[in-house]
């Protein structure tokens, strides 16, 4: 080595060539990760906007003046017994930015077997629909502080 040449081992050939291979397994596997990622939102998002058709077409929720979306009395009684819990979710949510989605995505994993047996089997809507029901009165919460609810014969 006194000459200036750099001489290397196999050895050390084989950790440089792993190490390298090890960094572009990584990035492959980082990149297609956030591909999946994306389409699982994508996917998320498309079933709840496909759920809030569905409510407002069923006459879950209605459609006021000029444009918010309410939740018809009939429905919103289900949810008094834990509707709190929902807003408090909501709120801490809302402070992390969290689109839509994403808080119906939290709601559905801490509160399924809630709504399915409180809401869902009483009223006959899905559990999709009553998702998107309690996020929209959590909204309404949001809104002024109190849960408004237009009276039945306002539907569309």
């Amino acid at each position: 080595m006194s000459d200036g040449t750099l001489t290397l081992s196999a050895s050390s050939v084989a950790l440089l060539l792993g190490l390298v291979n090890l960094v572009a397994l990584i990035y492959v596997v980082g990149v297609r990760m956030g591909r999946l990622e994306l389409k699982t939102e994508t996917m998320w998002e498309l079933l709840v906007k496909g759920a809030m058709l569905e409510a407002h077409r069923a006459g879950v929720v209605t459609r006021g003046n000029p444009s918010p979306l309410h939740v018809r009395p009939e429905i919103a009684r289900y949810f008094e017994s834990f509707r709190m819990k929902l807003v408090e979710l909501y709120r801490d949510a809302k402070a992390k930015q969290l689109s839509d989605s994403e808080i119906v995505f939290i709601f559905a994993t801490k509160f399924a077997d809630e709504l399915a047996n409180r809401v869902c089997i009483p009223t006959g809507i899905n559990l999709g629909m009553a998702l998107v029901v309690a996020l929209q009165l959590c909204k309404e919460e949001e809104t002024d502080g109190t849960v408004r609810i237009e009276t039945p014969d306002a539907r569309l």
